[in-house]
């Protein structure tokens, strides 16, 4: 087996990554969420650009975590890396660090998650917007028999574009 004081200087310094490319990740979501809530198209899609290149970046370290797991012949999911951390000794000193990267992903998700939810309530609002200004009444919305809406075209727009 490989040396375990390398496996832990590793991991500290990998956890220690993804923690940083995590907590930036929260930040721009939490932009992103103010971004929505203002409607500022130009702050959203650097948001959106942001977030993308801090997802890339943590599937980029998640794969060098795994290959580092893998080389060391544990399983390269959650119980995997628990194993490891208690195989390597070091469970008191990762433990932790595992913990609050966990914690973090987790407050990450539920952010995205949130955003989604503005942005789906703000299209809604549009979408309405706009129905309203070219005569259509929400009533007149039909679906067709698989579900989906179709255009009713029988309306008088109030606006001339």
């Amino acid at each position: 087996m490989k040396d375990a004081s390398n496996l832990e200087v590793q991991l500290t310094r990998l956890l220690g990554e993804m923690i940083n490319c995590a907590d930036e990740l929260a930040a721009r979501l939490e932009s992103e969420c103010a971004a929505v809530k203002l409607r500022d198209t130009h702050a959203m899609k650097r948001c959106i650009d942001d977030k993308h290149q801090l997802v890339s970046v943590l599937e980029a370290l998640e794969t060098e975590r795994k290959s580092l797991l893998k080389a060391y012949g544990y399983a390269i999911d959650r119980q995997g890396m628990e194993d490891c951390l208690l195989a390597s000794g070091a469970q008191d000193h990762l433990a932790p660090i595992w913990q609050r990267l966990l914690t973090l992903l987790d407050h990450c998700h539920q952010q995205n998650r949130v955003n989604g939810s503005l942005l789906n309530l703000s299209h809604r609002a549009v979408k309405n917007v706009l129905n309203v200004l070219q005569g259509r009444l929400p009533e007149d919305r039909l679906y067709n028999p698989e579900g989906y809406e179709t255009i009713h075209r029988d309306y008088r727009s109030i606006a001339l574009f």
